[in-house]
């Protein structure tokens, strides 16, 4: 009895989860998420041609740099080019279960939910990087 019990749930389980999983976008697409502009400010560069070198050619030089007052300095930047202590220091203080977990924190959203629901604190994040990214 107990195993039927066991695989019934297993099988409820996987459902929910399909049901629930089947209009996400292909996790490789995640690279291009937030690139539309529409959305975001980014810096804008103004270049203009440089004189000629002693090789007769022109490069182009920066001659003026539009910032976002409010947001500052915004480029895009591929993941390679993201320093490694950089990557290190962001998941460290965001998600330090990441490199380990399966994609959510079971400790984390029960100290949440402990705090917030049966203590009556303040809100806590208890999600997960990989949970942020999907929510968002």
């Amino acid at each position: 009895m107990g195993c039927f019990v066991l695989t019934m749930s297993g099988v409820g389980v996987t459902a929910v989860y399909a049901y629930f999983t089947q209009d996400l976008p292909d996790f490789t697409e995640l690279e291009k998420l937030g690139q539309d502009q529409s959305d975001t400010f980014e810096t804008t560069k103004m270049y203009a041609w440089g004189p000629e070198n002693a090789s007769g050619t022109r490069d182009l030089t920066l001659i003026y740099e539009i910032i976002d007052p409010l947001g500052g300095d915004r480029q895009w930047l591929p993941y390679g080019q993201i320093p490694q202590h950089m990557i290190d220091a962001t998941v460290a203080i965001e998600d330090r279960t990441f490199w380990t977990n399966q994609g959510f924190d079971p400790v984390g959203m029960g100290r949440a939910f402990n705090e917030y629901v049966l203590q009556g604190g303040d809100i806590q994040g208890g999600s997960s990087i990989t949970q942020q990214v999907v929510k968002n």
